[in-house]
């Protein structure tokens, strides 16, 4: 259960950190453009 806990807190993490990648993404996109 501890294991599981784990894992898909990491997952949800690694989801999270993916999002913010994203938002600056668009962010510098929408400064050169």
């Amino acid at each position: 259960m501890l294991h599981f806990t784990s894992t898909s807190g990491l997952a949800y993490s690694m989801n999270h950190h993916n999002a913010l990648l994203y938002a600056s993404f668009l962010k510098r996109n929408k400064l050169n453009n």
